[in-house]
Parts: structure tokens; sequence; C-alpha cells
């Protein structure tokens, strides 16, 4: 038996859709289970610097201790930080993940972090999500409100579904099956909406 967590490769293909990665500074929100492989992806693609937060700061400091383990040899910038420290942060990133379940349909909290932080954002910064249920979270449309880019979760949701087909029928999904794929979930009468 083999299994795979396709989240954090879902998420970096979805984001290389909109932007780079290379030396790039990137905010990770959430520190779960679906946050678990993609500081693996975002070192892969040669980010400059990666910074984790999450609610728990033990789960936090968890995840990052993993990863400058594991990458010791090519000296990872990776850094745990709180919710506190945010606001320095949000300054001098130009991409944030977010993998909690804020905004997702059915859960009370809709924002990963205090909305008047956005103003802190660069114009250029990207704001990619790894919900998909709504298809714009509330962060998602505030930010784009504000002239930033985003990345819906639903890129994630069927980059997830292309690297999940690849490996059970070693066969790629072409770009115009996943872009077909898209077009029917948001065209179904249940939608991700």
């Amino acid at each position: 038996f083999y299994g795979y967590n396709t989240d954090g490769e879902g998420i970096v293909r979805s984001v290389l859709k909109f932007t780079s990665i290379k030396n790039k500074v990137i905010l990770l929100l959430g520190a779960g289970g679906a946050a678990q492989t993609v500081p693996y992806y975002l070192l892969k693609n040669k980010c400059h610097k990666l910074y984790i937060c999450d609610i728990i700061s033990s789960k936090t400091r968890k995840l990052v201790s993993i990863f400058r383990k594991d990458y010791r040899d090519r000296n990872a910038n990776i850094h745990a930080i709180n919710q506190e420290n945010l606001s320095d942060t949000l300054k001098e990133v130009d991409i944030i993940i977010n993998a909690t379940p804020c905004g997702m349909k059915g859960y009370k909290r809709k924002y990963p972090f205090d909305i008047s932080l956005l103003n802190l954002l660069k114009k250029s910064c990207l704001v990619a999500e790894m919900v998909y249920n709504p298809e714009y979270t509330p962060l998602l449309k505030l930010v784009k409100k504000k002239g930033n880019h985003i990345c819906p979760g639903i890129h994630m949701l069927v980059e997830q579904a292309s690297i999940s087909f690849s490996h059970l029928f070693k066969k790629k999904l072409t770009k115009a099956e996943k872009d077909l794929i898209i077009k029917s979930m948001l065209n179904s009468s249940e939608g991700v909406n």
C-alpha cells in the first residue's frame, strides 16, 4: 500500500499558475494536516524565506523544526511566527497561503488573521487558498477588492485530483482536461459555493 499527501504539491502547482515561487517570501497560515507537505514543495521550488504561523504555536514550531532539520544542509530560511508578529511579516510577504479552515463554508471563523492587517500587504502580494468551498472565501474577496492577485482553492483541488489520477492511472491530465474539470465544478448545480 502507498499513501500520498497531495495538499502541498497541489497548492504549489496552483500558485505556479499565477506566479513564480523562486526567491519569494512566503507566509503559510496554518500548521495542521493540510499544511504538512507545503513547506517541502515551497523549499523545493527555492522560495527565499518561509514563515509559518498557526494559532497553536507548538504546531508551528514542530512543523518548522521538521523542515529546518531536513533542509539544514541547504540553509533553509524557515521561521515560526505567532499572530502577534504578523504585522511585521506581512510587509515583506510576496505570497500568502491559507492552509487554515477559516472562510470554509460552515466554519465559524471567516479570516485567518485580523483583517485590518491587510493594509500592510504589498500590491503585488498573491493570496492563495486551500479552502475551495466557497470558491471565493471572505479573505479572497477582500484582497481582490484591495487589488491583490488571488489563487482560489478550486485550483488546488483540481491539481490534487490530477496528482491522484496520475498516481492511480499512470497518466497525466492535460491543461484542457483540468480546465474542463474546473468549469464543470463551477457549473454544477451543487458547485463549490
